[in-house]
C-alpha cells in the first residue's frame, strides 16, 4: 500500500461512500482550480470563504490536496447534531408531522455526524476557552502530517446573522490564526496559511500563495496581520 502523504487527493483517503458523493457532485458542479502550483510540500492551513453550504461542498469536491476540516463540535456528535438540525431546520417545517420531523432529523444527524467523523474532522469547541484549547491542540497535532481547513467568517457581524451567499466575504474571527502559535510552540516551525476563494458564479477555486506565520512576532499582531491579508485576497477576488 502506498504511503500516505500531505499531497494525497481526498479521494485517496476518504471511504468509498464519500468518494461516490464527490464523484456525483463533481459531475454537476464542474469547477476549475487555479493556483494549485502555489502549494508547497509542507502541511499547511487552508483558509476559505463559507457561503453557507457552497464553500465547504466546493472545497470537499475540488481541493487538490487532502485536508482535515474544522467543524462545529455539535456536528460530530450525533445527539448534539440531532438537536441542532431539529431546532434549526425541521422544527420550522409546519406541514410535516412531528413524528416524521424527528425521524428525518435522526437520519440526517446520523449521516452528517458519520461523514464528518470519516473525514477526520477537527471539532471546534466554543463553549469555553478550556475546550477551545482542545481544538488548537488537535489542529497542531494534525499539522504534523496533514493539512487543516478552516472557514473563519463571522456571520454574526451580518444584519441577518447568516453567511453571505452573494460571493462577498464577511469579517473574520481572527482566533483561527492561533493554530500558528500553538504549532510553533510544539515544533519550533512556522506553519503557512493559504487563502482559498470559492467562486460560485465563475465556478473556480483559487488558491493564493501562502502566508507564513511568524513565530517570533507578537501573537496578537500576527493574528490581525494574517487574518487581514487572507481576507484581502478573497475581497480582491470577489471584485474581479
Amino acid at each position: 500500500m502506498a504511503e500516505k502523504t500531505v499531497h494525497d487527493k481526498q479521494l485517496k483517503r476518504w471511504p468509498f461512500y464519500i468518494r461516490l458523493i464527490v464523484y456525483i457532485l463533481k459531475f454537476f458542479m464542474r469547477h476549475r482550480v487555479i493556483g494549485e502550483e502555489n502549494i508547497t510540500e509542507e502541511p499547511a492551513v487552508f483558509v476559505a470563504n463559507h457561503g453557507e453550504f457552497y464553500g465547504p461542498v466546493a472545497l470537499s469536491v475540488f481541493m487538490p490536496v487532502y485536508f482535515r476540516p474544522w467543524v462545529d463540535e455539535r456536528m460530530v456528535n450525533k445527539e448534539k447534531c440531532f438537536a441542532h438540525i431539529y431546532h434549526g431546520t425541521f422544527e420550522n417545517i409546519r406541514w410535516l408531522p412531528k413524528t416524521f420531523k424527528k425521524l428525518l432529523t435522526r437520519i440526517c444527524a446520523a449521516f452528517i455526524s458519520r461523514v464528518f467523523a470519516d473525514m477526520k474532522s477537527i471539532p471546534v469547541y466554543r463553549d469555553s476557552l478550556k475546550n477551545l484549547a482542545k481544538t488548537f491542540a488537535l489542529s497542531a497535532e494534525a499539522l504534523l502530517n496533514d493539512n487543516v481547513l478552516v472557514f473563519p467568517e463571522n456571520p454574526g457581524k451580518e444584519s441577518d446573522g447568516k453567511y453571505k451567499t452573494d460571493g462577498s466575504v464577511s469579517d473574520f474571527f481572527t482566533g483561527f490564526v492561533h493554530i500558528g502559535a500553538v504549532f510553533y510552540k510544539k515544533t519550533g516551525k512556522c506553519v503557512t496559511f493559504y487563502p482559498v476563494y470559492a467562486d460560485k458564479a465563475k465556478k473556480t477555486l483559487t488558491i493564493y500563495p501562502g502566508i507564513p506565520f511568524n513565530g517570533r512576532a507578537n501573537v496578537k499582531e500576527e493574528k490581525q496581520r494574517i487574518a487581514e491579508e487572507i481576507r484581502q485576497c478573497m475581497v480582491r477576488n470577489e471584485s474581479f
